[in-house]
């Protein structure tokens, strides 16, 4: 236990290039000896390493167990309808809507909002998503401000409202404090209610001074709103924190939707109701079910100053910024303006916020998020995507607009432990494979790195437990190719390389040639390439033949000129290798949109969509290898992912 190696290996010299088995061997060896004894478990998982083995104790019968048994809690949540949260802030908003404005004994319009609003304080006195979240205490402050309010209009549930009170008092803290995750619109709502809180009598256990500066604070955000948006009209949006002398017969002529709603928000049309009776607007939070949210056209997005100036603020988030750089990626036609407009300053905004780590992106969780978007695009592999997607996944997740919202359908653990579970049961059958890869080329002169950048083109991309073949096959192809066409680069001789192109012409595939081999390696290196091909033309269905025919391998290794290279030859001086570079990215940036045009539109080609997304799969691989350097050759940010795709695996967290 005394003994590892900095790496977590034991053994005389892990780095030794001669021994590397000698420190598998020894190193499993102490790794069974611990997990025996159940001992030294921060050593077994110590800095997992690619070319050492992951010890489970676990059997394949036992992970498929768990994978059938999340699957099934899983489909159970799906069954029916979506399972959004409740949100205390809009019923006890509906809540406070009267029968009938102009009746002396007003009763609520919504009665079962009431009760619902006197049945769900929590034991602490508050009401919303959760009172114990980091993220959440604002948003329990706002929630339970309006419940109480709601109690109190209606002179019901003494006991509650004090509750409620004391809750405030206890988080008082919080309502001024800027590092609070706050909901959308409470530095003018929260004032506001505290301002409804007086006339209805209740006494608020906040200072004085305190709530002074909550309001001037809301004054300066009004002015602030009108004079960047230009117009009032969005204040609307804020409902709850205006009062009965704005315009409601303009507001509900000018923002009302089609459904009767105010922004597709109970909270904001039921402030509104309580203002101005509206038919539809009644009808509307009678008939939530209904709710139907109309997009905006995407050439209202085309800059910040005009997306910031005209989108209702509940669409200004972070996280509403990253769909639409994501949105702005699936350009499928070679003159995009407004999607290329789009992605270059949504990229230039989340940059800008991720490098000044500005309150927009403090919670660290959202700074993960936007890492994410900058550096996992719609040219990133698939399987990169998906470990990164599962390690950022978060079951207590929540969305924040005037008050906090959970779908326990997609946020749950279930979920999770089941991505989990998929994830590692792949990684484990690729291990294996990789495993029976190394034995198969002992013969050959084994360089590690070459396999497993062979195997990780097709893995990351197509990495389902039913295509092992396809994997198999294609690491084949790959290593012995690229074992060729070093030969043909660096280290081959002329004679061997005259020798080699003869033997490949003498061979039809049909039967062994009777040739002269002028050395070793091309004795090895041609039966390899024998081997293969009539292994794989043996198991292959005759559409796939095509792929295996012994002509695209000649062509493959005598076809070696760079298209830049090409450019700047035949450009006559008058074309620079930086300017060739640029015209070789917009010409491959033409094709990658053609292609995605093939797989979004129905009916747009005879080609079958299959063999279209397995194509877009391989540029996306070839993207991933080649677009700042030859990370197949010469490998630097793809090791540790490499690492991270074949040999650790997702550790579900506590």
């Amino acid at each position: 236990m005394e003994n590892p190696k900095a790496d977590g290996s034991w053994g005389l010299n892990s780095t030794h290039p001669s021994l590397v088995k000698d420190s598998l061997s020894s190193t499993l060896a102490c790794v069974l000896a611990l997990q025996k004894w159940k001992v030294g478990q921060q050593l077994i998982h110590k800095d997992l390493h690619p070319k050492r083995l992951t010890i489970t104790a676990r059997n394949d019968v036992d992970l498929y167990k768990d994978v059938q048994g999340s699957i099934e809690r899983i489909r159970q949540r799906f069954v029916g309808k979506v399972d959004l949260s409740a949100s205390s802030y809009d019923t006890a908003w509906v809540a406070m809507v009267p029968s009938n404005r102009d009746s002396p004994n007003q009763q609520p319009c919504f009665p079962g909002c009431l009760e619902w609003v006197m049945e769900n304080q929590k034991a602490d006195g508050s009401w919303g998503l959760s009172s114990n979240h980091p993220s959440l205490v604002k948003d329990s402050l706002s929630s339970t401000l309006a419940c109480v309010l709601a109690l109190q209009k209606w002179k019901v549930g003494e006991q509650l409202v004090q509750k409620g009170l004391d809750f405030i008092g206890s988080k008082r803290y919080a309502v001024m404090d800027k590092h609070q995750s706050s909901p959308i619109g409470f530095d003018i709502i929260f004032p506001s209610m505290i301002n409804y809180a007086n006339d209805l009598g209740l006494n608020l256990p906040l200072d004085s001074d305190f709530v002074n500066v909550m309001f001037h604070n809301r004054h300066l955000q009004l002015q602030r709103k009108i004079s960047f948006r230009g117009k009032e009209g969005h204040l609307v949006y804020y409902a709850e924190g205006l009062d009965e002398s704005y315009e409601w017969k303009e507001v509900m002529k000018n923002q009302q939707r089609s459904n009767g709603s105010l922004f597709n928000s109970p909270a904001t049309s039921a402030a509104a109701l309580i203002q101005f009776h509206d038919d539809k607007c009644f009808d509307y939070l009678q008939s939530l079910s209904k709710i139907h949210g109309k997009a905006d056209a995407l050439a209202d997005f085309v800059d910040d100053e005009h997306f910031f100036s005209t989108v209702s603020p509940q669409f200004t988030t972070i996280d509403t910024i990253i769909h639409l750089y994501r949105a702005s990626q699936v350009a499928i036609f070679p003159d995009e303006p407004i999607l290329d407009k789009i992605n270059v300053w949504t990229r230039t905004f989340l940059k800008h916020q991720y490098s000044l780590n500005q309150d927009i992106v403090y919670d660290e969780k959202l700074h993960k998020e936007v890492d994410y978007a900058l550096n996992f695009t719609i040219d990133t592999v698939d399987r990169l995507k998906h470990r990164r997607g599962i390690e950022l996944y978060n079951p207590d997740d929540f969305r924040m607009l005037k008050t906090s919202y959970r779908c326990s359908n997609t946020d749950n653990r279930d979920l999770l432990m089941f991505s989990i579970q998929d994830f590692n049961m792949c990684q484990a059958i690729h291990h294996e494979e990789i495993k029976n890869l190394e034995n198969e080329i002992m013969t050959l002169d084994f360089d590690w790195h070459t396999l497993i950048s062979s195997y990780i083109q097709l893995s990351s991309i197509h990495f389902e437990p039913e295509l092992a073949n396809l994997r198999i096959a294609w690491t084949q192809n790959s290593f012995v190719g690229t074992f060729v066409d070093d030969m043909f680069d660096v280290d081959g001789s002329r004679e061997e390389l005259l020798n080699l192109i003869e033997l490949l012409k003498k061979w039809t595939g049909n039967s062994d040639v009777d040739g002269y081999y002028c050395s070793k390696r091309n004795e090895i290196v041609f039966s390899a390439v024998q081997e293969i091909i009539n292994e794989q033309a043996a198991n292959a269905d005759p559409e796939s033949l095509e792929a295996l025919d012994m002509r695209a391998f000649r062509d493959k290794i005598q076809r070696k000129v760079s298209g830049c290279l090409l450019m700047v030859r035949h450009g006559n001086g008058a074309i620079t290798e930086e300017m060739a570079r640029t015209e070789v990215r917009r010409m491959i940036e033409r094709s990658k949109r053609e292609v995605l045009r093939l797989l979004v539109q129905k009916n747009s080609s005879s080609i079958p969509k299959g063999f279209i997304e397995s194509f877009f799969k391989m540029y996306t691989m070839c993207y991933y290898l080649y677009n700042n350097s030859d990370e197949y050759r010469i490998p630097g940010r793809t090791f540790d992912e490499i690492n991270a795709l074949l040999y650790e695996p997702l550790i579900l967290p506590a």
